[in-house]
């Protein structure tokens, strides 16, 4: 590991920072609910995280982007959950042209928690990062089990950050009373990524046995 751990933060920052379905799904939700809604959905995508970890850690990670069979079903399931999740957006959009609908304290305790979760399962590029990413920063020479959760521990604190980052921004500006129109806005953009992103998913998997 060594000097590599900067180099892996670096690359760990960069890929937080990119646009995904956890960037969209904390801003459309800090934007809707607030940042309560925000922490709890972060709450999630760490939770799911960890047990990215626990398994990479144990390489059952490294076995399932091996197997072709397993990776298509997991962009596959991935890619219905998105398209799914672009949809209720996508309502959101209509419906929030009703101001009542975003109002304080709607969101549920555990309905922000589980979207984080399984948004963050359903991503395979998650799956790529504790398979391809982290491997790479691993010194084969040291204990393979402690490494790993040094790397894995300080990605999870460092992506965390950078979600809630977005994500109390988007609730800050809805307490600024910034997100009645934004928050349309947003929906629909976050529903239309969600649906093609889930589309493009589910024809990569396709066309991988034509």
């Amino acid at each position: 590991m060594g000097g590599h751990f900067g180099l892996f933060l670096l690359a760990t920052l960069l890929m937080s920072l990119s646009p995904g379905p956890n960037v969209f799904l904390l801003v459309s939700l800090g934007l809707r609910d607030g940042a309560a809604a925000v922490l709890r959905a972060s709450g999630g995508i760490a939770l799911a995280s960890l047990l990215f970890l626990s398994v990479s850690a144990l390489g059952l990670v490294a076995v399932l982007a091996a197997s072709s069979l397993l990776f298509d079903a997991v962009c596959l399931s991935g890619a219905a959950y998105l398209a799914w999740l672009g949809l209720g957006l996508l309502r959101g959009a209509v419906t929030s042209a009703d101001k009542s609908v975003v109002m304080p304290g709607t969101a549920s305790i555990r309905r922000p928690f589980l979207q984080g979760f399984v948004t963050h399962l359903a991503n395979p590029k998650a799956v790529l990062y504790w398979s391809a990413l982290l491997p790479q920063f691993v010194d084969a020479g040291q204990p393979l089990a402690s490494q790993v959760a040094v790397l894995g521990s300080s990605g999870i604190v460092l992506d965390v950050v950078v979600l809630c980052g977005y994500g109390l921004a988007a609730a800050a500006a809805r307490k600024g009373g910034l997100a009645s129109g934004l928050q349309r806005v947003v929906n629909v953009v976050c529903g239309l990524f969600f649906i093609a992103a889930g589309l493009l998913l589910a024809v990569n998997a396709a066309t991988k046995h034509l």
